[in-house]
């Protein structure tokens, strides 16, 4: 019901702000074209987001880094694919991300039904919906206004400054937000071993995982951010590095201390007080 909710709202108010955001004709009618398959796939995707926590509550974390790993590789790649056999439209780039993001719900389902079917009928306690209810809420504050920061600075360089210029800072934006993939994995493996935890308990945990991703994660944002020209340049081409390649050492430097709030930001969720974090 969410997901429906959720696709409408996005279907109503996408096509009025593809109209403003962009100057090129053939952009915007393709934007517009494919909103209705990215508005069908909200409640898809919200279903994707349940499967997950459902193994991570399990601490089934193999599985679902497995499955995150293969699915990422399938999400860069899919697009690709059919860029190259159906033409280089955004149709074309929006379809094989919708294909490939189903690919991974599917597959997160079939994870889940394995032990969620045999355990038999579910049963539900209404004592704990006041309560779940209220977390809920504030998540999803918290999951609403998370994208809608990150993808504001882009909105605000297409209004200001053009199209073109979004693509010189969403390019080195995706390289650089790669690297979270690290300490999102940490932390979601903390989250349940936190949430059941003593407070002391709960608090050690936190700060080992805050000095190993304080320590770590600068280990490899440091060299990211020397080796950028070089990583630009084999990606994109020289005249597109010399425009991104500042862009992508600041948000190294960004991703840094997004690694590093990543713990503070589950020891408070998992504690039970996320509308802190919101």
């Amino acid at each position: 019901c969410l997901g429906l909710t959720a696709a409408g709202v996005f279907y109503v108010c996408a096509a009025p702000l593809a109209r403003l955001l962009t100057d090129d004709p053939a952009l915007r009618e393709g934007i517009i074209a494919t909103l209705p398959a990215i508005a069908a796939f909200f409640p898809v995707g919200m279903l994707g987001a349940v499967f997950v926590g459902c193994l991570e509550a399990n601490e089934r974390f193999r599985e679902v880094n497995l499955q995150q790993a293969v699915g990422s590789v399938v999400l860069q790649c899919l697009p690709l694919g059919f860029v190259y056999l159906f033409g280089n439209t955004l149709t074309s780039v929006v379809l094989g991300t919708i294909i490939s993001r189903t690919f991974n719900v599917c597959w997160l389902a079939f994870a889940c039904a394995r032990w969620a079917l045999p355990a038999g009928r579910p049963r539900i306690d209404t004592k704990f919906i006041p309560e779940l209810l209220r977390y809920g809420i504030w998540t999803s504050i918290s999951n609403s206004i998370g994208p809608l920061l990150t993808g504001l600075d882009q909105m605000i360089i297409g209004v200001v400054l053009s199209s073109k210029a979004v693509s010189h800072y969403a390019v080195p934006f995706s390289m650089a937000s790669k690297l979270l993939i690290l300490p999102v994995a940490l932390t979601r493996a903390l989250f349940p071993r936190i949430s059941a935890a003593t407070p002391s308990q709960a608090r050690e945990l936190s700060q080992r995982a805050f000095g190993v991703l304080s320590s770590g994660m600068a280990l490899i944002c440091i060299p990211a951010i020397l080796l950028v020209p070089f990583i630009l340049r084999i990606w994109v081409g020289e005249a597109f590095s010399r425009s991104a390649q500042l862009t992508a050492s600041i948000l190294m430097v960004g991703v840094w201390f997004n690694s590093v709030a990543q713990v503070p930001y589950s020891f408070l969720q998992a504690r039970g007080r996320p509308d802190l974090v919101a």
